[in-house]
């Protein structure tokens, strides 16, 4: 497994930990993928990204630098696990 699918892998598994997947996931039938937008698709709101970011973080064993973050950077799990995979060279 390359590093952008470990980070990838624990970003869905992130997510559908949250307290909000059930509502916003299942009962949606949103299936998340590389392309999957928190904003349009899954609607996330600010208090439900920081519980994301937070597990994120936890799964990840590692700090974010929220200074860095936009929600430019974090809508799609793909941009995001870029992001990530450059973080660590």
């Amino acid at each position: 497994m390359n590093n952008k699918q470990f980070y990838v892998d624990n970003m869905i598994l992130a997510i559908k930990s949250c307290s909000f997947a059930p509502k916003l996931i299942t009962d949606r039938n949103i299936t998340i993928s590389t392309q999957t937008s928190l904003i349009q698709d899954i609607a996330i709101v600010s208090i439900q990204l920081i519980e994301y970011l937070i597990k994120l973080e936890a799964l990840l064993g590692m700090e974010l630098d929220f200074e860095e973050l936009s929600i430019e950077l974090i809508d799609k799990i793909d941009s995001f696990a870029d992001y990530l995979c450059s973080k660590q060279n």
